[in-house]
């Protein structure tokens, strides 16, 4: 996971030329479905209670990595963070992600 988002970094900022976009938004997607994830649980799904602190361990710990590394992206380089509101990326992803949180809070 460490090689995959340093490399996802290095072609981001490192790489004169290259294409933010596509990186980006792979990178967001992620993120988020892995706070969909987070927020969901386990719905359905017959686990024990240390198969799923072992899930939500791992999901949690990608989650903050995926994070530093959008982190990292805005901090390092300028073309990220117009290319998240030009694109939408960042605000329709956590409109979703606010509107699930609503959803699970009010039932």
């Amino acid at each position: 996971k460490v090689l995959i988002l340093k490399t996802l970094e290095y072609v981001l900022t490192g790489v004169a030329g290259t294409d933010a976009i596509k990186p980006l938004t792979v990178a967001s997607e992620v993120f988020f479905a892995l706070c969909k994830s987070l927020l969901k649980g386990a719905n359905g799904i017959e686990l024990d209670s240390e198969e799923e602190a072992k899930i939500y361990e791992d999901l949690l710990t990608d989650a903050e990595m995926m994070c530093a590394t959008i982190e990292k992206l805005l901090e390092f380089d300028s073309r990220v963070a117009p290319i998240m509101l030009d694109g939408g990326i960042l605000t329709v992803k956590l409109a979703e992600v606010l509107d699930y949180v609503m959803q699970v809070t009010d039932s």
